[in-house]
């Protein structure tokens, strides 16, 4: 016998298999059924025959989504089909949670133009042009401190989450409105881009998101200070 994808999955419906047929546990008893179903068969059995007819029956017949139960020769004795269990069979593997990180980036403004940082590379971002981040809202000073810039009002902007492909990042952002522009000149992997040029800029999507909705706002918005 063989143990494909499509076989696990005729097997798992029509005996009623659960459990994660990736684990060890689970395909020892997809194997014995398997072994179990061949010795009970006479003599006659074509070995290649059903071994093709079991993949063919997985592939267009007891399909992942969909499966043309009406069509199958098996439907009468199928566990899946007589409890309707078909989108349950077989189980899928359990996703692992993903880890959470969260950050505050910093939409510093002056006269509509917004301070970004290149990232290094390599990184996540590497190369793109992003908001200034840091771990809390309590380094909000030192950074402006750093820059010999004053805060004329700040504000707190909607949350969001961004998703990568290992974990998840809690995004909380801060709209800073400068009073004058800073005193310190800015390093080579820092400029001031207006906004009206941002839709060009080279951004990381959540950081797209949060200034094109910038962008969007009216050119007298009002910030409440903190």
């Amino acid at each position: 016998p063989i143990m494909d994808g499509n076989v696990k999955r005729v097997f798992t419906r029509y005996f009623g298999i659960y459990g994660d047929t990736s684990r060890r546990a689970t395909e020892t008893v997809l194997w014995d059924l398997a072994q179990r179903a061949i010795q009970l068969a006479d003599n006659t059995l074509d070995m290649r025959r059903y071994i093709q007819g079991q993949m063919d029956l997985g592939a267009t017949i007891c399909t992942r989504s969909r499966p043309a139960c009406h069509a199958c020769p098996l439907a009468d004795t199928c566990f899946a089909y007589r409890e309707n269990a078909q989108a349950e069979l077989p189980q899928r593997r359990p996703r692992k949670a993903l880890p959470e990180k969260a950050c505050v980036m910093l939409m510093v403004l002056h006269q509509r133009h917004v301070l970004l940082q290149q990232q290094p590379e390599p990184g996540i971002w590497g190369g793109l042009w992003s908001l200034p981040m840091v771990e809390n809202e309590k380094q909000l000073q030192p950074v402006l401190n750093a820059l010999g810039a004053r805060a004329d009002s700040v504000a707190s902007l909607p949350a969001l989450t961004h998703t990568f492909s290992h974990f998840k990042l809690h995004i909380q952002a801060l709209r800073v409105e400068l009073h004058q522009p800073p005193q310190r000149e800015l390093d080579p992997s820092e400029q001031w881009v207006a906004l009206s040029a941002l839709p060009d800029t080279a951004l990381p999507a959540p950081v797209k998101t949060l200034l094109l909705a910038e962008i969007a706002a009216p050119n007298d918005q009002v910030c409440a200070g903190r």
